[in-house]
């Protein structure tokens, strides 16, 4: 069917709509939405994010995931004043998608997954855990092709709460502040600018099966946890890839 025209402005109103009623999304998670709605393609949704922004009724910012679209408070003005203008029957396209869209860019926004094949035959999966605007985590697993995986996403989303919590209690485990300051491995411990020590950690420089980058709001508990790393690292590979492959895949069914 072909798409109906609609005018520029009402375009316009319709992005500020649906990132007002379903959050600040990057720009791949906008155009997947209005295309599934049937309500833009992409270059008209590219120029008229760029004519929106040259105006000041949206702004982008910073997020580990990629640069997030958001309505400024001119934008919400302009929506508030003009949503009339906006057909009810679009309006409630956006409305009854609105809540899956959200859960659905939030996982991809606040843990985000992907894999890529290597030079050395092996493939690397990356698993991320962000905050609004931070990283909370992020860990890269190196494993056989055989052992890539379909809905790796999905997976991810199923698991990574409770993957960050084990990757937390064994490392921090026997940990007691009152306790004289550890020593810490070379190069695996950086403090912010933050009150936080950013532990990068590596089970094997040449050839890893895991690499972890976290975030610690304590030097003594940073400088533990990297000790712990020489002894947990082998196991946590294992451990992290077994919550992928057991993981709930909602909407899917899992072979057998």
């Amino acid at each position: 069917m072909e798409r109906k025209h609609i005018p520029e402005s009402e375009q316009r109103l319709l992005i500020l709509y649906a990132l007002d009623k379903i959050g600040p999304m990057t720009s791949l998670q906008l155009l997947q939405c209005m295309v599934e709605m049937d309500l833009m393609n992409y270059i008209t949704l590219e120029l008229q994010v760029s004519a929106l922004e040259a105006d000041g009724h949206l702004t982008r910012y910073a997020h580990p995931c990629g640069n997030l679209l958001d309505v400024t408070a001119e934008g919400r003005q302009t929506l508030g004043a003009f949503v009339k203008r906006i057909p009810q029957s679009r309006r409630r396209s956006v409305d009854d998608k609105k809540a899956h869209y959200a859960e659905l860019f939030r996982l991809e926004q606040f843990s985000p997954a992907d894999s890529f094949p290597l030079p050395d035959g092996r493939c690397c999966i990356r698993l991320r855990l962000m905050d609004k605007r931070a990283s909370l985590m992020d860990v890269m697993l190196f494993v056989p092709t055989s052992r890539r995986m379909t809905f790796l996403h999905q997976r991810w989303h199923s698991c990574a709460q409770q993957a960050y919590e084990t990757i937390l209690l064994r490392l921090t485990q026997g940990y007691d502040p009152t306790a004289p300051m550890p020593p810490a491995p070379e190069n695996a411990l950086q403090h912010l600018d933050t009150e936080e020590w950013l532990l990068t950690l590596s089970d094997d420089q040449e050839h890893p099966a895991i690499t972890l980058m976290l975030p610690l709001p304590e030097e003594a508990m940073a400088r533990h946890a990297a000790l712990q790393w020489q002894e947990v690292s082998p196991s946590l590979a294992q451990q992290l890839m077994e919550m992928l492959e057991g993981a709930d895949i909602p909407g899917t069914r899992q072979e057998g």
